[in-house]
């Protein structure tokens, strides 16, 4: 995990378990999409990145992510300087991927899914 050290500046911070925390205040995300990770981004409203999907369901996330406006897909380490510093210099171009990130994620997921068990279970038959 790379933090800014000061201005123009990474610094790298290691193992975090604040994950959620650091997605609220990131200006892009720079990762795999795994399944976690892209919701916890989409929740946050994080744009992302995207390198090196692995085949199935990072793709299919990747293209999610994509097809939606919520990132950018990266294929070097090269093409990530160029895509990176291409939305930078876009005046609201990382905006725009958070708001269309936002429109998409789901952070009450978890909750609303119970919420629904619990109306059907109180509304069941068998109750």
């Amino acid at each position: 995990m790379l933090q800014p050290a000061e201005k123009g500046r990474l610094k790298s911070i290691g193992f975090a378990d604040n994950m959620h925390e650091l997605y609220s205040v990131a200006d892009a995300v720079i990762t795999k999409p795994g399944g976690l990770t892209t919701s916890e981004c989409l929740a946050k409203s994080a744009p992302m990145f995207i390198i090196s999907p692995i085949p199935c369901q990072e793709e299919l996330n990747a293209d999610y992510v994509l097809e939606n406006g919520a990132g950018v897909k990266v294929l070097s380490p090269d093409d990530l300087i160029f895509k990176l510093s291409a939305a930078l210099g876009t005046p609201g171009a990382l905006r725009n991927m958070g708001k269309n990130a936002k429109a998409i994620g789901k952070p009450r997921a978890a909750l609303d899914i119970a919420e629904d068990i619990a109306f059907s279970l109180r509304n069941s038959p068998a109750s």
